[in-house]
């Protein structure tokens, strides 16, 4: 099984900078105000996962005080063992290939340039 564990945004919409993480547990609520911000971290995932579908990339996702043009959403993901197959012919281990980041997570940053 693999399980989302943590999502970093990175100049997305009102999150500016890159410091800006939500760790995910086994049970994670999304809690707060109008407006303040819960739909975004949901959005990102859409995006994340399926930048084609109902939620596309678009110029005002971009925090508007960044200055280089891309915003990023990053998921890292906790595996149950570390082989992950590459194609029907190819699995790797994750470890092996360096794979994972310090807290043994794989960690993967998709960068959107807007123009």
């Amino acid at each position: 099984m693999i399980t989302i564990r943590k999502v970093r945004l990175e100049n997305f919409r009102s999150y500016d900078g890159d410091n800006n993480e939500m760790e995910i547990s086994d049970l994670t609520a999304l809690v707060g105000k109008n407006d303040a911000g819960k739909s975004t971290w949901l959005e990102a995932l859409s995006i994340f996962f399926n930048p084609t579908g109902v939620c596309k990339p678009e110029a005002n996702d971009l925090n508007i005080y960044s200055e280089s043009g891309t915003f990023g959403i990053a998921v890292s993901f906790d595996l149950e063992d570390s082989q992950i197959v590459i194609d029907t012919a190819n699995v790797v281990d994750a470890k092996e290939e360096y794979l994972l980041d310090s807290k043994g997570f794989v960690d993967n940053k998709e960068k959107f340039l807007l123009q």
